[in-house]
């Protein structure tokens, strides 16, 4: 049998095309990236996880510096005037002051927030900045009354130069070794993060610190109506097993409870948790008392 290549030439052709523009579009693929679509989430910027001794030399007084907001990835610029065991800075226009304030949803708040500090050098450390105007600034025409705070890594609080469990959260989540720092912690570590979380309202962290459950999403709820959680004092009382004072203030009222409660930590999967008994009993109304000393 004889066959007609004359007649089956544009077949043949045609076949020859479709082949020569599938290699040509999957050889394309291979060297673009993909298109950004509505949705996709963005990487998150994070940073360098150093330590306050390192961080001070680099960000000396009156230099200034870009901060991105983890949560939001807004950015706004800072200036340095002083501090000595943190920094003590201001929004450098008011701007800058502006975009802050939109952070902290145009309400000033002494809530942490991790965020990224990039300095005059480039390098971009992890931090943790609160949202209060406090104290003297040199920066004039800003709308910022006076300075605020970013920590570092081991940095300290100027008034009672201890490291501030809340503020050192968020470092480590600003340097996405937030997952790492919990599975290193001691039990008594682990509690301390675990009630910086319900107080800062980091439900993401308080997720990670407490006995895996359905139970959690429903104490999320209850978590909205807390104001603070403060710890006053912690004392191990047994086997992985601690009293802690705290002081504890709901939305809406100015009244605040000091309570007493048992915290029962278990050991899993190499990581400490606080268990379920111990979250519910501490997410619980407790009767209110004036108490006489400040935290």
């Amino acid at each position: 049998m004889v066959f007609n290549l004359r007649k089956y030439k544009y077949l043949l052709v045609l076949i020859l095309l479709t082949c020569i523009t599938g290699y040509i579009f999957l050889g394309n693929n291979k060297e673009q990236p993909r298109l950004s679509l509505p949705g996709d989430s963005e990487p998150q910027v994070l940073g360098e996880w150093l330590a306050w001794n390192e961080v001070n030399p680099q960000f000396p007084k009156y230099s200034t510096a870009k901060v991105t907001d983890i949560d939001t990835g807004l950015q706004f610029n800072i200036a340095r005037r002083g501090g000595t065991y943190h920094v003590d800075v201001q929004p450098l226009t008011a701007r800058d002051t502006e975009v802050m304030k939109q952070i902290y949803n145009q309400n000033w708040s002494w809530k942490r927030r991790a965020v990224v500090v990039e300095l005059e050098n480039g390098k971009k450390i992890a931090g943790s900045m609160n949202g209060m105007p406090h104290g003297g600034g040199i920066i004039k025409n800003n709308n910022f009354d006076g300075h605020f705070c970013i920590h570092f890594r081991d940095s300290i609080t100027h008034g009672s130069r201890k490291l501030d469990v809340a503020h050192q959260m968020m470092v480590m989540k600003a340097a996405g070794v937030i997952d790492e720092q919990l599975r290193l912690s001691s039990a008594q570590q682990l509690v301390l993060i675990f009630l910086a979380a319900l107080d800062q309202k980091e439900e993401s962290i308080f997720i990670k610190t407490t006995e895996p459950g359905a139970y959690q999403n429903l104490l999320l709820l209850e978590l909205q109506s807390l104001e603070s959680m403060k710890v006053i004092d912690i004392q191990e009382s047994g086997d992985n097993l601690f009293q802690v004072r705290l002081r504890k203030q709901l939305m809406g009222s100015n009244q605040q409870m000091i309570l007493e409660k048992e915290i029962m930590t278990l050991k899993k999967g190499g990581q400490w948790e606080v268990t379920r008994e111990s979250v519910e009993l501490l997410l619980v109304d407790d009767q209110p008392h004036n108490p006489d000393e400040k935290a």
